[in-house]
C-alpha cells in the first residue's frame, strides 16, 4: 500500500544561545580594570601593578610587572599596537610611586613608563583621540590633557568643582564634545555623583547631571552617541537622556536592593550592567537590545557581584566578579525563529519523491518534512 503525504515544509534558524563561563581566576590579586579589543585579547589591570594579558579569550595570561606595588586602574589601545596603562599609590612612597603612566608601542608585550612621582594621585581612566591627543583623570589631581602622546600631561581646570572632588571616568565623543564623572564626599558620609560637559575640547565645562547620596561603588555613565548617554544609581535605577545630557530621565532596570557598578555599551542598541545585591549575596549581569528602553538578567550568580565589563561585540566580552575572577560571555542572544524560504515544492501531494525548487539551504537552517498529521517523514536526498 502507498501512502499520499501533504508535504509541510517549514525552516527553522537556529543561531547558538549566549553563554557565560567562568574561564579565569587570580588567586592572589585583586583587579580593578578590564579591557577587552577584540573577543579574544583580554588585558586586566590589577592591585599589585601588574598588567595581565590573554590572547587566547582569557583561557590563559601572560603577567607584566609595571611595578611593585600600587594600582592599575585604566587600560586603553588607540590601534593595536599603541596603547596606555595608568594608576599609582594611594600613599605614594620610593617604591611605590603616585600618578604612574605607561605606554607600549608592541601591542602589549612591553611597558614603558612615561610618568610616576611621588605626589598624591592615581590614574583612574583614559580616553584617546588620536594623533597622540590623550585625555586621563586623576583620582586627586583632576583631569590632564597631552599632545605628545603622553609625554607631557597639563592639567584642565574645570569651574565650580568641589574641594573633596575625585575623577573617576572620562569620554570623548569626538575632539570637542566630552563627559568627566566626578564624585564628591559630603558631609555625614554623603556622596553626589557629577557628570560635567564640554562642547569646546575641554576649555569649558558644564554640570549636566547630579545624584545625591549616590554609591561610591557605581559604574558612573556612558555615552553612545552625543545626544544618548546613561548613569547608574542605587536601588536599580538608572537615568536617560537623549538630549546630550539638557534632561535625564529614570528607570528601574533590576530591584529595589540592587546597586551599579558598570555599564557598558556594545553598540547603540546593546548594552550590559553589571550589578549586586546591597548585601553582595547575588550578582547579576543585565542586558539591553533595544537601547536601554528594558533591561534583561542576562546572569545571575549566588555569593559575588559583578565590577567591571567590557565588550569587543554586541554578543562577545567579559566581565569581573569579586574583583578576582573572569566571565567571558560567548555566542548570540537571539532566539530561533521560523523563516518563510522562496521556493516551490512539486508534486504536492506526493507519495514516492518531491522536488524543492528554489533558495533552499543556507548555514544554520534545519529542514523538517511532515505529512499531513504531523508525523516527521524520513526521506534521502538525492
Amino acid at each position: 500500500m502507498k501512502y499520499t503525504y501533504f508535504v509541510l515544509l517549514s525552516f527553522i534558524a537556529f543561531e547558538a544561545q549566549a553563554q557565560w563561563e567562568a574561564v579565569y581566576e587570580i588567586a592572589s590579586n585583586n583587579i580593578y580594570e578590564l579591557y577587552a579589543p577584540d573577543k579574544d585579547q583580554v588585558f586586566l589591570g590589577t592591585e599589585k601593578g601588574d598588567i595581565y594579558q590573554s590572547i587566547n579569550a582569557g583561557e590563559d595570561f601572560d603577567i607584566k610587572d609595571l611595578q611593585e606595588h600600587g594600582f592599575i586602574y585604566t587600560v586603553e589601545f588607540e590601534d593595536q599596537m599603541t596603547g596606555y596603562a595608568g594608576g599609582g599609590c594611594y600613599f605614594p612612597f620610593d617604591e611605590c610611586p603616585g600618578n604612574t603612566f605607561y605606554k607600549t608601542e608592541d601591542g602589549g608585550m612591553t611597558w614603558n613608563q612615561l610618568q610616576g612621582n611621588l605626589f598624591l594621585g592615581v590614574y583612574t581612566d583614559i580616553e584617546i583621540l588620536g594623533n597622540g591627543k590623550i585625555y586621563i583623570t586623576n583620582e586627586f589631581t583632576g583631569l590632564h590633557y597631552s599632545e605628545d602622546g603622553g609625554a607631557n600631561l597639563l592639567p584642565i581646570f574645570i569651574d565650580n568643582i568641589l574641594d573633596n572632588a575625585r575623577y573617576q571616568q572620562i569620554q570623548f565623543m569626538n575632539e570637542q564634545i566630552g563627559f568627566v564623572g566626578v564624585i564628591n564626599f559630603g558631609v555625614n558620609s554623603s556622596i553626589t555623583q557629577y557628570i560635567y560637559k564640554t562642547v569646546d575640547a575641554g576649555l569649558h565645562w558644564t554640570s549636566i547631571f547630579e545624584i545625591v547620596d549616590s554609591n561610591y561603588d557605581n559604574g558612573g555613565f556612558v555615552f553612545t552617541d552625543e545626544e544618548h548617554g546613561f548613569a547608574l544609581g542605587n536601588e536599580g535605577k538608572i537615568w536617560q537622556t537623549s538630549d546630550g545630557g539638557a534632561t535625564w530621565t529614570e528607570q528601574q532596570y533590576g530591584d529595589t536592593n540592587e546597586t551599579g557598578r558598570d555599564i557598558y555599551f556594545s553598540s547603540a542598541s546593546t548594552g550590559y550592567i553589571a550589578s549586586h545585591a546591597n548585601d553582595f549575596n547575588l550578582g547579576r549581569i543585565y542586558r539591553t537590545n533595544d537601547g536601554g528602553q528594558s533591561w534583561e538578567n542576562d546572569l545571575e550568580v549566588d555569593s559575588t557581584f559583578f565590577d567591571y565589563l567590557s565588550f569587543a561585540d554586541e554578543d562577545n566580552g567579559y566581565a569581573v566578579s569579586y574583583y578576582n575572577t573572569v566571565y567571558r560571555r560567548s555566542g548570540s542572544n537571539a532566539a530561533a525563529e521560523k523563516i518563510q524560504p522562496a521556493f516551490h515544492i512539486y508534486p504536492n501531494p506526493a507519495q514516492e519523491y518531491i522536488e524543492i525548487l528554489g533558495e533552499l539551504y543556507k548555514e544554520n537552517n534545519q529542514i523538517i518534512i511532515s505529512d499531513i498529521t504531523g508525523k516527521l517523514v524520513q526521506i534521502d536526498i538525492g
